[in-house]
């Protein structure tokens, strides 16, 4: 089960990790449309 535990805790950083970085590029998306705009 320790192998099963550790893949799901992998999974769950790379899950929060990958969350993270999606919000900072629509982020950067968003500012720049908002730049584009202007």
């Amino acid at each position: 089960m320790k192998g099963v535990h550790d893949m799901v805790l992998k999974g769950f950083s790379y899950a929060m990790i990958g969350a993270f970085v999606g919000g900072i590029a629509m982020t950067i998306a968003g500012s720049a449309g908002v730049l584009m705009g202007l």
